[in-house]
């Protein structure tokens, strides 16, 4: 045992108890017996430490299997994108990753555009890695653009916000030479994605590709920055520099008019996944008048996209490219 201690922790990561240093010495080594004594919890969110709030907003942490449903979707990606006619890497901006994929179903008339944003924490994952959730879209008959973006710590989430932003005015502008309807596109994101996709259609709502977007389905996001901001992740997403974090919590934006808002939690998620679902729906219907929240039962964060693959969030966004086109 050291001058420090070792501190203990309790089930949900937080300080529970530190051993200090006897100071009492058997032949220069600590005396076996040491007393426990109990360190003050710090609190410093919605009534959370460090480490509780850490562990509220990482998945891979409370996911049963999570690392292997991962490496999962990263295999079943490639292998539908082997067996599916996709258009690979369309440039939608000057950034190295700022490419997407363009699924077009053959022979039918222009519809809306479905627009799918990956998760990752801002940091990692791709496009690549989920084509397979989005084949029934697909399958009924509508386009799907798949996006790609810089990653942080290479760029700060303001980057990538503005990429998003450079995506949507892309899209809207290539429409018919595409070959998708120029009105009515459904943004469908996870996780970060689906907080990038709700920072997509509050951004667009001043400029001219502002009808361009119809709907937004965000699946397990995060809408409200400011819990991560508090935490040692803030310094890798960029959070941290001067006005780092302004405007990109979309909770707290305007979300154009007329737009269709649904959102979804899995049921075994955390706390705090609940908690930013609840509040982003509530502060968006004060805009749009309703934004429709489906509580997926029995999957927590990774699996609830099972069901955009197949069943309810499918037919929400099934529903969405129907009634917003």
């Amino acid at each position: 045992m050291n001058s420090s201690g070792v501190t203990r922790t309790g089930p949900n990561g937080q300080v529970a108890s530190k051993v200090l240093p006897c100071s009492h010495w058997v032949d220069g080594r600590d005396h076996p017996v040491c007393r426990l004594l109990p360190v003050a919890r710090r609190v410093i969110f919605a009534g959370y430490d460090e480490a509780e709030l850490e562990w509220q907003y990482s998945p891979i942490l409370w996911e049963e299997g999570a690392p292997e449903t991962l490496e999962g979707w990263r295999n079943r990606g490639r292998e539908h994108i082997a067996t599916h006619e996709v258009r690979e890497d369309l440039r939608y901006a000057t950034a190295a990753d700022a490419v997407l994929d363009l699924y077009l179903p053959e022979g039918s008339e222009p519809r809306p555009l479905a627009i799918f944003l990956h998760g990752g924490y801002w940091q990692m994952m791709d496009k690549a890695d989920h084509g397979q959730f989005i084949k029934g879209i697909v399958d009924a008959g509508y386009g799907v653009a798949m996006l790609n973006y810089s990653l942080c710590p290479a760029v700060t989430i303001a980057e990538i916000a503005d990429q998003i932003g450079e995506a949507r005015t892309w899209l809207h502008a290539h429409a018919a030479e595409l070959g998708y309807r120029d009105t009515g596109a459904v943004v469908i994101g996870h996780s970060a994605g689906a907080h990038l996709g709700a920072l997509m259609c509050a951004g667009g709502r001043r400029e001219s590709s502002k009808d361009f977007l119809g709907g937004f389905l965000g699946i397990s996001g995060l809408y409200d920055l400011t819990p991560l901001l508090l935490l040692p992740v803030a310094a890798t997403l960029g959070l941290q520099g001067p006005n780092g974090f302004r405007g990109l919590s979309p909770a707290f934006l305007t979300p154009p008019a007329g737009l269709r808002a649904v959102v979804a939690v899995g049921a075994r998620e955390s706390s705090e996944f609940h908690v930013q679902t609840e509040q982003f729906a509530t502060h968006w219907s004060a805009h749009l008048g309703e934004v429709a929240l489906i509580r997926v039962p029995d999957v927590a964060h990774f699996a609830v996209m099972e069901h955009l693959a197949e069943g309810a969030l499918l037919d929400a966004a099934l529903d969405l490219l129907a009634t917003v086109g």
